[in-house]
C-alpha cells in the first residue's frame, strides 16, 4: 500500500516501541524531538518490569503499553526494538495488523537463521 502526501496532511503518524532497551530509548528521544503533530509516540512497552519503570520515571509522558498487541493495536507503524530473536514474531503480528513495521536487526546470523521462514518473493511464470 502506497500512501500519498496528501493522505496524511493533517494526521499525526503515531508509533508504537517495542522493546525499551538502548534502541527504544534512543527511538523515543528522537521522536519526542519531532513536531508532534507530524510524528508522535503512542506507546512503548518492554517485557522487563525494570526497563518499564525506567520508562515511567525517565519519560511520564509517554504511554506505557500492556503488551506487544497493545503497542500494535495503537500504531500506525511499530518500531521493533527487542532483541533480533524476537523480531520476527513482532513483525509478523505488525503485518498481520495492517501496519508497517522497522526493526533494527544487529545480528546478521539471526537474518540467516530466520531466512527459511520468510515468505519468498513472487515469481512471474513465462
Amino acid at each position: 500500500m502506497r500512501i500519498e502526501c496528501d493522505e496524511m496532511t493533517n494526521t499525526s503518524v503515531a508509533i508504537g516501541i517495542i522493546g525499551a532497551g538502548i534502541m527504544g530509548e534512543r527511538l523515543l528521544n528522537a521522536i519526542l524531538q519531532q513536531d508532534p503533530d507530524m510524528l508522535h509516540v503512542c506507546g512503548i512497552w518492554d517485557p522487563s518490569p525494570e526497563a518499564m519503570r525506567r520508562m515511567e520515571q525517565n519519560f511520564p509522558e509517554v504511554p506505557r503499553m500492556s503488551d506487544a498487541s497493545a503497542i500494535i493495536a495503537a500504531s500506525d507503524c511499530v518500531y521493533i526494538a527487542s532483541p533480533p530473536a524476537s523480531h520476527l514474531g513482532h513483525a509478523r503480528a505488525a503485518l498481520a495488523a495492517g501496519k508497517r513495521s522497522s526493526a533494527r536487526n544487529r545480528s546478521p546470523s539471526m537474518s540467516a537463521m530466520h531466512a527459511p521462514s520468510w515468505p519468498r518473493p513472487a515469481t512471474v511464470a513465462p
